[in-house]
């Protein structure tokens, strides 16, 4: 009797056991889930662009009227940043960003400006809430001398411009973007884009097609006329190493408007943070 009361005893501490350890296995998995970390990236970019700009329109504000004179506007610009990406409740994420450029912009056909050139430069702080699979909400500011871009408006000068990212969707799939002056299209020749791009099934690539608007031939009031409102752009984002991303943007009516700009970001190893 007393073996089969030992026997049963260590069949009863045995389950005990067992029971304790997998109620602790919930809590312990928890404890090791990989903890979700900020990320650090540097950017460096560049920007050049052209674009017909437009005298002063007092005798032209008829649409009918003939087009005005015109002269040309040659700029490029240089930048850097830094950005840093924190996690955000479960699955999203906050980034705060500043970037500084420093160009010039040449103006060429005209016998009305004081000077072939001025100089360019801005400091853009940037804010933006982002989902990695869904949705990218950003906010910010060109702050400087952004650009001589307004029509029939020649020495016009922009100081603060703001930057403005939308995009929704499924990131890897199909979503819609909406930007203005994103990623140093601000300056130089204000530009917003509306498109639709793709991941094409990858988190790590992306393609976008659709119109630019640029100030150059968008802002000249009602009863004024330009000849190219939208203009085709394709932008990319592809990561062609674990750290580095290029994102080219070319935006060209093959006439008036010619832009080309280039970010690389460098993100900092895990190990390095």
């Amino acid at each position: 009797m007393r073996h089969y009361h030992r026997i049963s005893l260590s069949l009863l501490l045995t389950l005990l056991l067992c029971g304790a350890a997998q109620a602790a296995t919930p809590e312990d998995s928890v404890r090791t889930s990989p903890k979700r970390r900020g990320t650090t990236d540097f950017i460096l970019g560049g920007l050049l662009g052209s674009s017909r700009q437009y005298y002063s329109y007092s005798a032209y504000a008829r649409p009918s009227a003939e087009q005005p004179n015109t002269y040309r506007q040659h700029y490029q610009l240089v930048g850097i940043g830094v950005a840093h990406t924190w996690p955000l409740l479960k699955n999203s994420q906050f980034t705060v960003e500043l970037q500084a450029a420093v160009g010039s912009t040449k103006f060429s056909g005209t016998n009305v400006l004081p000077g072939a050139g001025a100089r360019l430069y801005a400091l853009s702080p940037y804010f933006e809430i982002s989902h990695p699979r869904y949705y990218r909400l950003g906010l910010g500011a060109d702050l400087g001398t952004s650009g001589y871009d307004f029509v029939y408006k020649p020495l016009e000068l922009a100081h603060v411009r703001p930057k403005v990212l939308l995009e929704a969707g499924v990131l890897s799939k199909l979503y819609l973007h909406l930007s203005y002056g994103h990623n140093m299209l601000g300056l130089g020749n204000g530009t917003g884009v509306l498109g639709l791009g793709s991941g094409f099934g990858s988190e790590r690539q992306r393609l976008l097609l659709g119109a630019a608007m640029v100030n150059s031939e968008i802002n000249a009031g009602i009863l004024s006329r330009t000849t190219s409102s939208f203009i085709p752009v394709v932008q990319a984002q592809v990561w062609v190493s674990p750290n580095w991303q290029l994102e080219p943007h070319l935006a060209s009516n093959f006439d008036n408007v010619h832009q080309l700009r280039l970010l690389a970001r460098y993100r900092l190893p895990a190990s390095a943070r």
